[in-house]
């Protein structure tokens, strides 16, 4: 079975590359969640 979380944390690409290593993870994936634009970048979240 798989499971889906929501995680949340500072740096994405660390957070991300550490939670990857992590037993049983199949992917990972970065981005943002809640606001209100629809398809935020990282400079307008400045």
């Amino acid at each position: 079975m798989t499971k889906k979380i929501v995680l949340a944390g500072g740096c994405f690409w660390g957070l991300e590359d550490l939670i990857r290593q992590q037993s049983g993870v199949i992917n990972t994936g970065v981005g943002y969640t809640g606001g209100k634009v629809e398809n935020p970048r990282y400079l307008v979240s400045l």
